[in-house]
């Protein structure tokens, strides 16, 4: 049952080691040429994966189906009865592969859940097999979950403006069925804080030089920004992960993590501020800043003072960090 053709053993080993993921669903950023040369690429060699993988699962089923009067005949718990089993458990690993060249999470992360249920239950049997030979299921097993955060990370990196909170809710339980819902709920945000970086790299300005009604009306445009990605954030952990964390038997909801990664955001937000209104709305002197155009500086400070109010009826007091901007007195004459 075990021999297999040198040809079928190398197709095997590069398709499992090849570590590919079908990612040609996934949303682009506009412009990204690079990226989307690699994934015109990608499409092609995942045909051919797919087609190779697919016949191999639909040849196995069949074997499969001849062995199982021969299973049914031999003692459960034979060192050869279990080592079949074994294979036939680790086999089913193309299947996730086949999941994961259509980005069909739910549906791999399903299977690999049942190999490892069924393979649990062959490795309280084994007593003659060789561990080595568990071993190495295991690690394949685990390359597969590395195959799918990678997906999902993928997923998470291009397409996070266009998921919905139930679709996040769901990639959050995914990492969670791994053991890995930090790591999870991390990808989350590092998604957001690249997204809100194109967006701003996005918007278009002359503010240095340009009339002081442009630089209000860009930084007024990054405030505003800033402010809904921080929001869409907040609405991600009330909804997907607190009640994970309550579910889960969480004494106590751990928010640290999203405070800081708020309060990196904001303070990245003030740089910006700062950079582009010195000069024309704002001036520094000895480490204190003070109002260069009163005019167009409470134009500002109306958007700030709006957008800032936001942020605490959402319950994150953010105000502190721009105090020596808010709190700043006009240039003496």
């Amino acid at each position: 049952i075990m021999e297999e053709g040198a040809d079928k053993r190398q197709l095997r080993d590069s398709l499992r080691n090849s570590g590919y993921i079908d990612s040609s669903k996934a949303a682009l950023p506009v412009g990204d040429t690079n990226a989307a040369r690699r994934l015109g690429s990608h499409r092609n060699s995942a045909d051919i994966l797919l087609k190779d993988i697919s016949a191999r699962v639909h040849q196995r089923n069949r074997s499969h189906d001849f062995m199982k009067q021969e299973k049914m005949s031999r003692d459960a718990a034979s060192p050869a009865q279990l080592f079949t089993e074994l294979k036939l458990n680790e086999d089913k690993l193309d299947e996730v592969d086949v999941h994961l060249a259509h980005n069909e999470y739910m549906g791999a992360v399903g299977l690999i859940k049942h190999i490892e249920a069924r393979l649990h239950s062959v490795f309280e049997r084994i007593q003659n097999v060789k561990k080595d030979d568990t071993q190495a299921v295991k690690l394949k097993i685990n390359n597969r979950k590395g195959k799918v955060q990678e997906g999902l990370q993928f997923d998470l990196t291009h397409s996070i403006a266009a998921l919905t909170v139930d679709q996040i809710a769901d990639i959050i339980e995914f990492y969670l069925t791994f053991g890995k819902f930090e790591e999870g709920f991390r990808a989350v945000l590092d998604a957001l804080s690249v997204h809100l970086s194109k967006i701003v790299d996005n918007l278009t300005s002359s503010a240095h030089g340009s009339t002081r009604v442009d630089i209000v009306n860009y930084l007024s445009n990054l405030i505003i920004v800033h402010v809904l990605i921080i929001k869409r954030a907040v609405n991600i952990h009330r909804a997907c992960i607190v009640p994970v964390l309550k579910r889960e038997g969480s004494k106590t909801v751990d928010s640290s993590g999203f405070v800081t990664w708020s309060v990196s955001e904001m303070e990245r937000l003030v740089a910006f501020i700062k950079k582009h209104a010195a000069g024309s709305l704002l001036v520094e002197s000895r480490d204190e800043w003070l109002i260069k155009d009163v005019k167009y500086y409470k134009e500002l400070r109306r958007v700030m003072d709006s957008q800032l109010a936001l942020l605490k009826r959402e319950g994150l007091n953010v105000d502190y960090l721009f105090d020596d901007i808010i709190h700043c007195a006009p240039i003496s004459t």
